[in-house]
């Protein structure tokens, strides 16, 4: 804040909401981001003119230098600036300037955020920032202006606005199936995407065909790939990071939903060490894993080829059993979704279907001897069982970690019942922070401080909607101040 040595006036901004963009940069869409200006008077005071300026600037940093010389560390790129007027110079010479009483004065503004805006970005060697900028002219030679700045934070989350458009949303469900000799693997993705320290949910079912069929592993990670560069410098940095999905939890799928908890069963296949579950049944569960967090240094996804950020998530399980011949060897395969594999192409027919001297051996092939050799193999070691690895490797969006459950829909117009009755009530006590519900023995997304401090300043800007009106400056209807207007509840 700049102000005269002799000023007697105070500028400051009301507390802002940050500014939450839908869907991806390409969509066409806008958000509105809406402010005061205030201005506190000890005396009456010649204004001339009070304008705000939104401007936002991407820098990227090279410590080992960059440039013709190598001498420069940093490259700075302007993304877009808006300004508005809000008292704009008086044409009328009979009173050029406007004279402001003593106290408290708030002007409003309000900026169309159109949806390719660039998100923030906060990392090592790249940043996206926006601040708003007022400034308050005085008129005199000798008498200098006021001004504030003040960084504006903005989010994007994948709930699209084209749901409310043309009733359509782009499937962020992945689904990974594979038809084996041992069985079927059916492996969904609810929601390829997430926000740090969220929670990611994997659907799984297999059915067995073979006996002694077993899980014997279950591995998901989440590679980052960084990318930064400043092609007229020709400059490039890459990096690469992979962040373990560690298992937090697990339901049984049953016709009717989830039936019941089955965390502990499923331990074994998590832990490397241990043997992992033998299937004698179906196996249907919807599991689920903690996300990395922001403390663990993970990134959100960007759209911004100076600083580009992109995730991909694999999933890998491991299967084992023994086939109809006693065979055991060990086999290694990757699969990607969609793709569709023949079953024989992995192990031989089943002896009954092979011609008697199709095995190279003197002695024919009869049920009798499938059966012996069956019954051989449950009294051998079953740890030379036949290992088949099925890899899922799908991209994956990653949001910021302020950006949790409560951003994953759209809101309705009954989250909006707040009075300004129940405001002034609060303004008395603290704020209470937003909380998640979150059902009894189920795991719990992680609440890191960057989260808790955005509820308390979306708390905070939705409290001073409902300042007291003024002669000069009466109140708004609720849904126009509003940066966003929410859709209806929808009834079934």
């Amino acid at each position: 804040m700049h102000l005269g040595l002799l000023s007697h006036g105070q500028l400051s901004f009301d507390p802002f909401k940050p500014i939450i963009l839908r869907g991806l940069p390409t969509e066409d869409a806008s958000t509105l981001f809406a402010g005061n200006v205030v201005l506190n008077l000890s005396k009456p005071t010649k204004i001339s003119n009070v304008s705000v300026t939104l401007k936002s600037h991407a820098v990227t940093y090279w410590p080992e230098g960059i440039g013709a010389r190598g001498t420069r560390l940093t490259a700075e790129k302007p993304l877009g600036e808006q300004s508005v007027e809000i008292l704009a110079p008086n044409i009328d010479k009979k009173a050029p300037v406007l004279v402001l009483p003593a106290g408290i004065h708030r002007f409003s503004f309000a900026f169309v955020i159109p949806n390719s805006t660039v998100a923030t970005i906060e990392d090592t060697f790249g940043r996206v920032r926006h601040v708003v900028d007022a400034e308050v002219q005085r008129p005199g030679m000798m008498v200098s202006s006021w001004n504030i700045t003040k960084p504006v934070m903005i989010l994007r989350t994948y709930m699209s606005n084209s749901l409310l458009v043309n009733n359509s949303l782009n499937n962020l469900s992945r689904t990974f199936e594979k038809h084996m000799v041992y069985g079927d693997i059916e492996v969904v993705i609810e929601a390829a995407a997430f926000s740090s320290g969220d929670l990611f949910y994997i659907r799984m079912i297999v059915e067995p065909q073979l006996k002694h069929t077993r899980i014997e592993h279950i591995e998901v990670n989440v590679t980052e790939s960084r990318k930064y560069c400043v092609p007229e410098m020709r400059a490039w940095r890459t990096d690469k990071s992979v962040y373990p999905l560690p298992f937090a939890g697990s339901v049984r799928l049953a016709e009717f939903g989830e039936v019941d908890v089955t965390t502990n069963q499923l331990l074994p296949i998590f832990d490397k060490s241990q043997n992992g579950i033998e299937l004698v049944h179906d196996f249907a569960h919807r599991l689920a894993f903690y996300a990395p967090t922001c403390q663990q240094n993970i990134r959100h996804t960007t759209y911004i080829k100076e600083i580009l950020i992109k995730h991909h998530i694999e999933i890998n399980v491991t299967m084992s059993y023994l086939d109809i011949q006693g065979h055991r060897q060990h086999l290694s395969r990757r699969g990607s979704i969609g793709e569709a594999e023949s079953p024989g192409t992995l192990t031989p027919p089943p002896a009954a279907h092979l011609h008697p001297r199709a095995n190279g051996n003197s002695t024919p092939v009869t049920w009798q001897n499938v059966l012996q050799r069956l019954n051989k193999a449950k009294a051998e070691d079953l740890h030379n069982r036949k290992k088949d690895t099925i890899s899922l490797d799908s991209s994956v969006i990653v949001f910021d970690c302020r950006l949790k459950e409560d951003y994953g829909r759209l809101p309705s117009y009954s989250e909006l019942g707040v009075k300004p009755s129940i405001v002034k009530e609060k303004k008395q006590d603290k704020i209470k922070l937003t909380k998640m519900d979150t059902p009894k023995n189920q795991p719990r997304p992680y609440l890191c401080p960057c989260y808790e401090h955005f509820s308390y300043e979306m708390d905070l800007a939705s409290q001073e909607m409902f300042l007291p009106a003024t002669d000069k400056l009466p109140a708004m209807p609720l849904l126009d101040r509003i940066p966003s207007i929410p859709p209806p509840e929808y009834s079934a």
